[in-house]
């Protein structure tokens, strides 16, 4: 586990640049948790105001290609894009 020990109170360099390298490591150590927990995840509104958790795969003139959020390697569907109110 990371954690930043409380340093003594002095003015020497050294203890600064400790310091100030564990909370570099703490919030190096957040950002890829964040990042990790925010996976491209999108939310397809249709039209009639229903709504679909997917990952959009790739999209053309016509059609959204995607794939539902819980199936990583699930089969990849497709809507076509008069049917799409907005992506989120």
């Amino acid at each position: 586990m990371i954690y930043c020990r409380k340093f003594k109170k002095t003015n020497s360099p050294t203890e600064k640049m400790k310091k100030q390298t564990c909370y570099q490591l703490l919030l190096l150590a957040f950002m890829l948790l964040t990042a990790h927990s925010a996976s491209a995840q999108d939310i397809i509104v249709k039209s009639n105001n229903d709504s679909i958790r997917a990952k959009v795969i790739e999209f053309d003139a016509e059609s959204i290609y995607f794939r539902y959020a819980n199936e990583r390697e699930g089969i990849v569907q497709k809507i076509h894009k008069n049917q799409v109110k907005q992506i989120i």
